[in-house]
């Protein structure tokens, strides 16, 4: 395809995905009123409350090798998937 086409097809299917964009849909805006989830909007809280303590290093003096063990582990059932599976 040539420049000019493809770059005329990508400006149709913008205009096309701006138009559904702009379009009602009655069905979503009545099953939404009919839930009841119409409401306010939820408290906006810091982002540290929402992640807690997972800003605390979880390594320890046995992490490495329990890091090489679940890759051997992982190597091993990777070549046995590839005896198995046809290629």
């Amino acid at each position: 395809m040539q420049k000019g086409n493809m770059m005329r097809a990508a400006g149709l299917v913008l205009i096309v995905a701006m138009l559904a964009g702009c379009a009602d849909f009655p069905q979503v805006d009545a099953a939404m009123r009919d839930t009841g989830t119409t409401g306010p909007y939820p408290e906006l809280i810091p982002i540290e409350h929402v992640m807690g303590d997972l800003h605390d290093p979880r390594l320890d003096e046995d992490s490495g090798s329990d890091l090489q063990r679940r890759a051997a582990g992982l190597r091993a059932r990777a070549a046995a998937l590839r005896k198995i599976s046809p290629e």
